[in-house]
C-alpha cells in the first residue's frame, strides 16, 4: 500500500506502525491504521492484501 500525504512539514504529522497484534488484525481482513494530524490532504492507492501481508512479515523484528 502507498499511501502519499501532501502537506506543510512544519504542521503536520503522519504516523504508521505495525504492533505484533496488527499484523493478526491484517491476516483478519481489517487492515492497518494510520493516524493523520495537522492539515492536508491524503491520498491513498490500495494493492494487493496478500503481497502486503508478505512484505511485512519479511521485514517484522524476529526474537533470537
Amino acid at each position: 500500500m502507498d499511501v502519499e500525504l501532501r502537506h506543510n512539514p512544519s504542521s503536520t504529522v503522519a504516523r504508521c506502525r505495525l504492533a505484533p497484534r496488527e499484523l493478526q488484525t491484517l491476516k483478519s481482513g481489517e487492515g492497518p491504521v494510520f493516524d493523520f494530524t495537522g492539515p492536508g490532504r491524503v491520498l491513498l492507492q490500495t494493492g494487493n492484501p496478500r503481497e502486503l501481508e508478505r512484505l511485512i512479515d519479511e521485514n517484522r523484528p524476529r526474537s533470537t
